[in-house]
């Protein structure tokens, strides 16, 4: 008796501890994340963006631009949606410079509604990134798709 009781305890164990990892990684997996919290734009002096359908490469340098970028990508409530390790795909890929030529941090930008920050893909279910933005730029920065 006193045996079965002991196995009957360890599984017992096991289960609510099994339960409880998966309660806390559940909670973990839907909370909201937000990017660039601690970065203020004015600390930005550049953003160096790689277009991964054209291949081009811009540099942004204009205090409003940088303004903008950062409170859109900051101002977003994003959820994880997937692991991206392994993807290579990308629309747009900004390195975020300081003034002292640090990269501050590194995100891709996939889609109006997807961030990329491995080893995740994140959702922004207003759609509401700045990938028209940054194409625009791109066009003014460095030249239309055709050239």
């Amino acid at each position: 008796m006193k045996k079965s009781k002991k196995i009957f305890k360890v599984i017992a164990i096991i289960v609510v501890s099994l339960l409880a990892l998966i309660t806390v990684f559940t909670v973990w997996w839907s909370f909201p994340v937000s990017f660039l919290n601690r970065v203020e734009p004015q600390d930005i002096a550049y953003i160096e963006v790689r277009d991964g359908y054209s291949g081009k490469t811009f540099v942004i340098r204009d205090a409003e631009d940088i303004a903008y970028i950062v409170d859109n990508i900051k101002g977003r409530h994003l959820y994880r949606d997937g692991i991206s390790l392994g993807y290579v795909g990308t629309w747009f890929t900004l390195n975020f410079y300081n003034g002292k030529e640090k990269c501050v941090e590194e995100l891709t930008v996939n889609f109006y509604n997807t961030l990329r920050k491995d080893p995740f893909f994140y959702q922004d279910p207003d759609e509401g990134l700045c990938i028209d933005y940054l194409c625009d730029l791109e066009v003014e920065l460095a030249g239309s798709w055709d050239e």
